[in-house]
């Protein structure tokens, strides 16, 4: 879900549903995302910014972006084979992206193109946060913790003792994040 202010917002899910709300969210209606002849791909996340593009991360490495504040998309193919889980526009500009099999994209074009990043990791990755001192850390699947102190440059992983599974994080003002978990 990604609201650009307390009226006007977008939630995205499986087989390709997207809606829109212009009333807080008491009525949605239909959005076509992707167009052609396979409009079913999973949309999992989106973020960005309304004013300078908006972006979904998408089933099979697909990053539809829209640069009207939602009104229209185009679908790019990124480098990574699998599912983006999770998105993130970093406070320079910067697009990170990552999902399966521990695949970590950035685009420093507004999202025009893609670049994989090594994550040290084939653990999947389900939630990005960038905390106050520009650092990110990347979450997922057995405890998964995957983090960058270089603007995306390259990552370092490792999994908690606990191996829980991470769904998202949340950078806090203090600097800890805050993880969420099964």
């Amino acid at each position: 879900i990604f609201f650009r202010d307390a009226e006007h917002g977008l939630a995205v899910g499986l087989f390709g549903t997207a809606v829109q709300t212009a009333d807080g969210g008491r009525t949605w209606t239909a959005l076509t995302v992707e167009t052609g002849d396979e409009t079913d791909h999973h949309l999992y996340a989106i973020f960005g910014a309304p004013e300078r593009g908006l972006f979904i991360a998408g089933e099979a490495g697909l990053i539809y972006r829209s640069t009207d504040g939602g009104a229209s998309w185009t679908t790019t193919k990124t480098p990574s084979p699998g599912s983006l889980w999770t998105g993130l526009k970093l406070k320079d500009g910067t697009l990170i992206a990552a999902g399966q099999r521990g695949h970590i994209i950035l685009s420093h074009d507004q999202g025009q193109s893609w670049t994989e990043v090594p994550s040290g990791t084939e653990q999947s990755l389900t939630g990005v946060a960038q905390n106050a001192d520009g650092s990110l850390l990347l979450v997922g699947l057995a405890g998964t913790l995957v983090g960058s102190g270089d603007d995306g440059a390259s990552f370092s992983a490792r999994n908690r003792a606990d191996r829980v599974p991470l769904n998202a994080a949340l950078a806090l003002p203090d600097g800890k994040p805050l993880l969420f978990g099964d």
